[in-house]
């Protein structure tokens, strides 16, 4: 490398306008030589001296508009947006697919569950919708499903209670 491409390397390096690989050239030459090194610091204190002495060499709004460059937030990718919806979509339908989950199982065990009570000192007859005869002695309480009957006959008893089943009927076979 000749002079006149090591000046021009260090100005590039000193200016901050170098590629990564003329830094790297830079440093190898400066390590090279404790005169090179020497070069380079002569080099680099005359330059920001030169800056004091004439501050018209720097350009404001050039080194402005350098600086206000780097530093406005880049424009998402339209990748990178459609991306981000996804997730939103993704979150709202998982939202509404546990809402929707959540109340179907409750509001149907809410809304199916019977409780007839006895008040306190009274006894209260009830007629279940499989003919089944109920007496609830006082304060006792009786739940059952909304479809008692149809499939199962399930009763929950808190307290004291008579049951009498309807009689089964009998089918005959004619042959």
């Amino acid at each position: 490398m000749n002079n006149e491409e090591v000046k021009l390397l260090l100005v590039k390096y000193i200016t901050g306008e170098a590629t990564p690989q003329e830094l790297e050239q830079v440093k190898q030459w400066i390590s090279a030589h404790p005169e090179n090194e020497q070069y380079f610091v002569q080099l680099y204190d005359t330059w920001h001296n030169m800056l004091y002495l004439q501050p018209a060499v720097v350009n404001k709004d050039n080194a402005y508009n350098k600086l206000s460059t780097g530093m406005e937030p880049a424009e998402p990718s339209r990748y990178a947006r459609l991306i981000t919806w996804g997730k939103v979509a993704a979150t709202i339908a998982l939202l509404a697919a546990v809402t929707v989950t959540l109340y179907n199982r409750y509001s149907k065990n809410v809304e199916s569950v019977r409780q007839i009570a006895a008040n306190p000192g009274a006894i209260k007859k009830i007629v279940l919708s499989d003919g089944t005869q109920v007496w609830l002695n006082a304060g006792s309480k009786l739940n059952y499903t909304a479809d008692f009957g149809k499939t199962t006959r399930t009763v929950y008893l808190e307290g004291e209670a008579f049951l009498i089943s309807p009689p089964v009927k009998k089918r005959s076979l004619l042959l």
